[in-house]
């Protein structure tokens, strides 16, 4: 339904990707990870709101994020779009659709509610950094140089991990406003929401394969272009996740997938440049 209101044409091909991706295939239903449900929500509210009904169609979005936070990378798009998609005071508008999506996420959490306790594992997963993630192909060399110049291996660990950290926060998010700003109808909405999740994955500092689940469900009906090439190159190349490498007892593949998914990165920047040149 997505599909044929987004890109007309392309109705088997959403499907395809959608209920054919190996990625998908062994993660969701083979290692029982609750992404789908949240990607679930999510497009759910997008064919509420695609349908008119905009504040039903925010509000479950905004559910999806008691199922997983990365989820509010599809619902910023929703919200800017809800904005600026009828008229009025936007600030009026603003100030509604943050009320509906915050109800939408505190009511059904309000029995769960522990405080700061609350955030503890958000917060530990933050933190961390996997090996298989872009950020940590920097982290390595940097910490290595700083222990080399004679800072103590633990300091040299927290500046490393702490600065590489914030460079990609800011690669994300001046990638981010950049995308938002491009948001003006529905179409450009889900795309923006697709580019999101891709940026989020090569930017952030603890990737696993299925936090590609929300990415590759966007791509599946907002169009074939860039970001759905590099999303679906990037899903490819997280499975070979837990690969073992021979000389490695009990490892995996973790740096020859950060590799490519650097070079996804490169190419999906190079390649967008060029393009909107």
């Amino acid at each position: 339904h997505l599909a044929r209101r987004v890109s007309p044409g392309r109705e088997n091909q959403a499907l395809m990707i959608g209920a054919w991706c190996p990625l998908l295939l062994l993660h969701i239903p083979g290692g029982a990870h609750n992404d789908m449900t949240a990607a679930t929500l999510v497009l759910g509210g997008y064919l509420l709101y695609r349908k008119g009904y905009l504040l039903w169609g925010l509000a479950l979005v905004a559910l999806a994020l008691d199922v997983k936070l990365t989820a509010g990378l599809a619902l910023v798009p929703l919200l800017v779009l809800y904005i600026r998609d009828r008229c009025g005071v936007p600030l009026n508008r603003l100030a509604l659709g943050s009320l509906t999506c915050a109800a939408a996420v505190a009511v059904p959490y309000a029995g769960l509610w522990r405080g700061s306790r609350t955030f503890e594992s958000t917060g530990k997963v933050a933190s961390l950094y996997s090996a298989s993630s872009v950020p940590d192909l920097f982290r390595q060399p940097l910490e290595r140089l700083l222990t080399a110049k004679g800072v103590s291996p633990a300091t040299a660990d927290t500046i490393a991990r702490g600065s590489i950290r914030l460079v990609f926060l800011v690669v994300f998010l001046v990638g981010a406003f950049v995308l938002l700003r491009r948001v003006t109808d529905f179409g450009s909405m889900a795309r923006a929401a697709a580019a999101l999740a891709l940026l989020w994955l090569l930017t952030s500092t603890y990737v696993l394969p299925w936090y590609a689940t929300l990415g590759v469900m966007l791509v599946s009906f907002s169009a074939w272009n860039l970001t759905t090439v590099m999303t679906l190159g990037a899903a490819t190349v997280l499975l070979l996740y837990r690969l073992p490498l021979s000389g490695e007892p009990g490892g995996g593949a973790t740096l020859y997938i950060a590799l490519p998914l650097l070079l996804i990165a490169a190419g999906w920047a190079l390649l967008g440049a060029l393009t909107r040149a």
